[in-house]
């Protein structure tokens, strides 16, 4: 009788998967901008002969094309090598500019909260760059302008929120809170990271999924199901819970307290 190989049997044989690892790691995701869309292999072609690497020949060129978005063109070379020497090009592909990241690798926009104007962005990048698993493509600072009077303008950065791209493989690897060493205090201070789409942090409780103005539900079904056996959760999830319904309605103060 003849054994047949199963599909998740032949899946996890160990060559194969050396190779698909091997494949991955010589590819390349082109990130075009949706706007100039539909993209054709000739458009993503010439645009690649523009490049140093593909100026003289396209020998280093395995494989080319698309998976489910037009925008987003996968590219795999022959050799490490040629990798390395894309990976950092810019290139213009129908007029607009396109760059590449590692395959399997998603870039998010972030904002970095809470940090001084002392801290320049040199020091929030290489603070990023501890985490594993997070590349860090551009910080820039917000920039505004209030018009005094019409002679003056006064143009200034202003001390709020640094904008942040990230390059990551996961979101996870990119945390809520991270630490940076303050240059002249010498101490480390925290800054609040918050991602496009990502479930913000609550502020109060310390947990992802939910703000602290939206936090009583959370905690009153924390305190419902874990109350028995702890008898702290009650009456934190109460302090919690009663500390914004202060916050929203002062009238829900306890009688002692209007005095």
């Amino acid at each position: 009788m003849t054994k047949r190989t199963t599909s998740s049997a032949a899946s996890m044989d160990p060559e194969r998967i050396r190779k698909a690892k091997d494949i991955r790691s010589r590819t390349l995701m082109l990130k075009q901008d949706p706007a100039g869309k539909p993209y054709s292999r000739l458009d993503v072609v010439l645009a690649l002969a523009s490049t140093a690497l593909f100026k003289d020949n396209f020998d280093c060129l395995e494989c080319l094309g698309p998976l489910s978005r037009n925008a987003e063109w996968y590219i795999t070379l022959s050799n490490e090598e040629s990798k390395l020497k894309l990976i950092n090009e810019v290139i213009k592909v129908n007029g607009k500019y396109g760059h590449f990241l590692p395959a399997g690798v998603s870039e998010y926009r972030a904002r970095i909260h809470w940090l001084p104007s002392w801290i320049d962005n040199g020091t929030l990048w290489e603070a990023l760059q501890n985490y594993k698993g997070v590349g860090v493509k551009q910080i820039t600072s917000d920039k505004s302008t209030i018009n005094i009077n019409p002679n003056i303008n006064l143009r200034h950065s202003f001390i709020g929120p640094r904008s942040v791209i990230i390059h990551t493989d996961k979101i996870d690897n990119v945390p809520h809170i991270i630490k940076i060493k303050d240059p002249i205090f010498g101490e480390e201070r925290e800054a609040l990271v918050t991602v496009s789409h990502r479930p913000p942090l609550c502020l109060r409780c310390k947990q992802a999924g939910h703000t602290r103005q939206n936090v009583q539900p959370h905690i009153a079904q924390a305190a419902a199901t874990s109350g028995t056996e702890n008898p702290n959760v009650k009456q934190q999830a109460h302090t919690h819970v009663w500390l914004v319904r202060q916050r929203q309605s002062p009238r829900m103060r306890p009688t002692w307290m209007k005095r």
